[in-house]
């Protein structure tokens, strides 16, 4: 099936703006579906499912969530809201659509469940509606307000109901909205700035526009919104993986070949791609000869709100959103060269100052800045959104928090981090049936009755992620250190489902000194001041087990649905052994950090140390049956 959903000027800041609760929406959602008692082959199914996603074979993902969703007899929210996300991804918005009311309906009690569904079936609807008067706008609102008589503290949802009526016009109903958000006390600090800024200034939602970004392509080109002031773009947001973006090909090179020879136009690709040797490989192969960009970490999607593929966007001569259509059909080319026509026939106006185009959403810059402060609030932003799908562990975060920088320094040039972990043999351990053991540290753990151990290649693929998170990041790491920076290495991770969504415990290995109170004390410090975390209690001396450990408790107020930190922190390890717990609730994290009395941790076998690789080979972690 293919489908197009269109975006003219008045629609296009809607669409980015609400489109941004799916990046909340499918994961923040998440942590609440897996607490659905299922039946074992229901969680291998469902564990199947987030393994395929994490390797990004969305097909296969999709299958497996179907697979799982027949074994529950049609009663597995989650299993339609994994659905849901693959969907997305794949370019069946109606698809989506149609599973999240399924959804909806099997959360069954589950008033929280429930909301989460219809807000997610809102944002659906507001990207499908052809403009502010399309009827899908008053089904979208209906959904919002479903969520919140569900449940109240949904507070997400009066943003977006919030943005979704500026745009039709109904500023006073809007502005009620976006000021129950800005005072609900589960409102983002990153939406609530700009919900002020809203209610400040209504018309702002009805321009639109987009934040400043930069980055370097596959040729070495280095684009941003200031250099390509005077032209008129198209991104195009693909990937290998995603069928209607391949179906979409031969018409994005038509309109390439067609605009080429107008000094005044630009095409650009920007793939969301991991693997980087299969994305070179696919643009050598299909002769794609127009700039590509590679998003490993999702910057630029995140500022232009990409949540499904392909996503197409054009921009006027003065970088304003005048065209956006997510998915693909029959008449995609001609809507788009229409869209291209008009934008070459409008001049640009001067060059805009900084502040004279106020963002349509509250991401930062997409590359780092040598402003300290700047690059304090980017690394949040870009943390924010590693959160809201795989979560990042604590210490990838404090090892590459941006140290003060003086105006002089330049970041850029200091090359990449110089990164080390600990030597492969910690990675060796075994879980089964409730029980971690790694021989190598002389550990072992009781897990939460009934949770599911990531598999090896889970953890593989979640330690691939940080390293690149670590990688792309120079800029926020102190890269003239002439000490490696630790690598924070999971050796193992479980959860209700198996996959990296709380709640759920993790245990990380570096290679560090071992930790005190004034040290730990330090780090909690930096994760307040530079990564947004608020502190729930101080480092303090705790036992469990038969050992020592020190234990800091977080809230990270980033997320529309707040996530609850406990760190376990031992200082009596030749390695640094943290046991992170993530929870929902301050209650629920009391009551899986009571896990920890049953850490036990020896000497670790002397082993020499040695970088860490860019692919780690796999751990013999096991999924508990």
């Amino acid at each position: 099936m293919r489908i197009r959903l269109s975006f003219g000027s008045g629609a296009a800041t809607a669409a980015g703006i609400t489109l941004a609760a799916l990046a909340v929406g499918l994961s923040a959602f998440t942590p609440s579906l897996w607490a659905q008692e299922q039946a074992p082959e229901v969680k291998q199914a469902l564990v199947d499912a987030a393994q395929f996603s994490a390797q990004e074979k969305y097909d296969k993902a999709l299958a497996s969530y179907r697979r799982a969703d027949a074994l529950s007899n049609h009663t597995c929210a989650s299993c339609y809201l994994g659905m849901v996300n693959s969907e997305l991804m794949l370019g069946a918005l109606p698809d989506a659509l149609e599973d999240a009311l399924h959804a909806a309906n099997a959360a069954g009690d589950d008033r929280s469940l429930a909301a989460d569904a219809h807000i997610v079936r809102g944002t659906i609807f507001t990207a499908m509606a052809g403009g502010p008067a399309d009827e899908k706008m008053n089904e979208a609102a209906q959904e919002y307000r479903a969520a919140l008589a569900l449940d109240p503290q949904k507070v997400i949802a009066h943003y977006d109901l919030g943005v979704l009526l500026l745009n039709e016009g109904h500023d006073n109903d809007a502005v009620a909205e976006l000021s129950a958000y800005v005072y609900a006390p589960l409102a983002n600090p990153r939406y609530v700035d700009h919900a002020k800024r809203l209610i400040e200034d209504p018309s702002r939602a009805r321009l639109p526009t987009t934040g400043d970004f930069s980055f370097t392509t596959l040729e070495g080109a280095t684009i941003s919104n200031a250099s390509l002031h005077g032209k008129v773009v198209m991104l195009d947001f693909w990937a290998t993986w995603c069928p209607a973006c391949r179906e979409a090909l031969p018409v994005v090179r038509d309109l390439h070949d067609k605009y080429a020879s107008k000094p005044q136009f630009q095409m650009i690709g920007v793939s969301a791609d991991s693997d980087e040797d299969a994305w070179k490989t696919y643009i050598r192969d299909h002769s794609m000869n127009w700039s590509e960009f590679l998003d490993q970490d999702g910057q630029i999607a995140g500022l232009f709100q990409i949540e499904a593929f392909p996503t197409f966007i054009i921009l006027d001569r003065d970088g304003n959103v005048q065209f956006r259509q997510a998915g693909f059909d029959d008449d995609s080319e001609t809507r788009m060269s229409s869209a291209i026509e008009a934008a070459l026939r409008r001049p640009a106006s001067a060059l805009p100052t900084a502040t004279a185009r106020p963002a349509a959403s509250p991401v930062p810059p997409a590359t780092p800045v040598n402003n300290a402060a700047a690059g304090a609030e980017a690394m949040r932003a870009v943390f924010a959104r590693q959160a809201q799908t795989s979560l990042v562990p604590l210490g990838a975060l404090l090892n590459s928090a941006p140290r003060e920088l003086s105006a002089a320094e330049s970041p850029a040039g200091a090359g990449a981090p110089n990164i080390a972990a600990p030597p492969d043999g910690v990675e060796n351990g075994d879980a089964d049936k409730g029980l971690y053991r790694n021989a190598f540290l002389k550990l072992s753990y009781h897990y939460p009755e009934g949770w599911i151990s990531a598999t090896a290649d889970l953890i593989d693929e979640l330690n691939n992620k940080t390293r690149r998170w670590m990688e792309d990041h120079p800029a926020a790491s102190d890269a003239n250190s002439p000490s490696p920076i630790p690598f924070p290495d999971t050796v193992f991770q479980a959860s209700p489902s198996g996959t990296d969504r709380s709640p759920f415990v993790r245990i990380t290995i570096a290679n560090a000194a071992a930790v005190t109170l004034d040290t730990v004390g330090l780090e909690s410090k930096q994760l307040q001041d530079r990564a947004g975390f608020t502190l729930v209690a101080a480092p303090r001396a705790v036992t469990a087990g038969k050992g020592s450990f020190i234990r800091t408790d977080y809230e990270m107020t980033q997320l529309d649905s707040p996530v609850w930190v406990a760190t376990f922190d031992s200082p009596a390890a030749a390695f640094r052994v943290t046991l992170e717990v993530f929870a929902r609730s301050q209650q629920e994290l009391d009551t899986l950090a009571a896990s920890a009395q049953s850490l036990t941790l020896g000497s670790p076998t002397p082993a020499t140390n040695k970088p860490a690789p860019r692919h780690k080979s796999a751990a013999t972690t096991k999924p508990n049956q």
